[in-house]
């Protein structure tokens, strides 16, 4: 049997491991959340940093989609006059592998661009203006969706308001 001071000092250092479990299990379940929670974020900055060394890259599978980022007007905008919306859009592949970006208009088609600049009204060098007179009043939900060559999709939506 082992002496007092003996047995005292081994039930600490097993206090001690359980503590040290505890802890780590804390943190594993912490990371957990956090990458529950920003999960989208962070494969969006992972696929930003591929993309950015080129034909460097290795293919991940969850980068392959078109990234799509509608710019122009800021979601929730009041529009009376003519405005313009842009699908700036990149891919693991390059620009040449965008086949075309479909637009539509609370979910009804309402036109296809096939070549860079992507663009609601028209895709010229201006990036074409589109004119909200024929919406009804309230909110809209404008989307673009690019298909990439290898068939995945990516998209944007922004709402706008008419009055």
């Amino acid at each position: 049997m082992l002496p007092l001071k003996d047995r005292q000092q081994s039930g600490a250092s097993g206090q001690g491991l359980v503590e040290y479990a505890l802890i780590l299990v804390l943190v594993a379940v912490v990371t957990i959340v956090i990458v529950g929670l920003l999960g989208q974020q962070i494969q969006s900055v992972f696929c930003d940093a591929l993309m950015g060394l080129g034909d460097h890259a290795p293919r991940v599978s969850m980068c392959e989609a078109p990234r799509v980022q509608c710019a122009g007007i800021a979601s929730g905008t009041t529009v009376t006059s003519p405005f313009s919306i842009e699908a700036i859009v990149t891919d693991n592949q390059g620009p040449g592998s965008i086949d075309r970006v479909e637009f539509l208009i609370d979910g009804t088609y309402y036109r296809t661009e096939y070549v860079y600049r992507y663009c609601l009204g028209s895709g010229d060098a201006t990036c074409g203006l589109y004119n909200p007179a024929g919406l009804s009043p309230g909110t809209h939900t404008i989307t673009a969706i690019a298909y990439d060559a290898d068939g995945h999709t990516g998209q944007c939506s922004i709402q706008v308001v008419r009055p």
